[in-house]
């Protein structure tokens, strides 16, 4: 199989990622990769200590992003790799997500076209959703309210 294609869609929470990611894989048959199953902030009180820039580093492992579903994917090959627990708030699930090699890898999530992973990417998406009042609704819907007031 050649080299598939890579797509990282990128923006913050709430801008219509997933729902871009979701229509495009579908149209495709594209790998999807979502960037929110290795989040890497910790719990909620660690997290809002940690100063802007330690949160940037921190929200995805982007390490362990690219080494366990990047490279593989990229390589033609199967991926494999544990979500973030966000049940139980840390640690990794039990359960293991599989994604099948593809002609087309789609990377979503904020922080998804960072320049650690520049050289596995073919094509960047950058939405720009200029509307904060109606992100800051979806993700209510999405999230609740308790989450946004935190």
């Amino acid at each position: 199989m050649p080299r598939p294609f890579v797509v990282a869609i990128d923006d913050r929470s709430g801008a219509g990622k997933s729902t871009l990611a979701e229509v495009v894989t579908a149209r495709l048959n594209a790998a999807l990769i979502e960037g929110d199953q290795f989040y890497a902030g910790g719990a909620d009180a660690d997290w809002a200590r940690l100063p802007v820039v330690d949160r940037i580093d921190r929200v995805i492992d982007w390490r362990r992003l690219r080494r366990e579903a990047l490279e593989p994917l990229a390589a033609g090959q199967a991926a494999t790799w544990r979500s973030f627990d966000f049940a139980g708030g840390f640690g990794l699930a039990e359960q293991s997500t599989i994604r099948q090699a593809a002609g087309v890898v789609i990377l979503e999530g904020a922080y998804a076209s960072r320049p650690q992973l520049a050289d596995l990417l073919d094509f960047t998406v950058l939405i720009e959703m200029r509307d904060d009042a109606a992100r800051r609704a979806r993700l209510i819907a999405r999230e609740g309210g308790a989450f946004m007031a935190a």
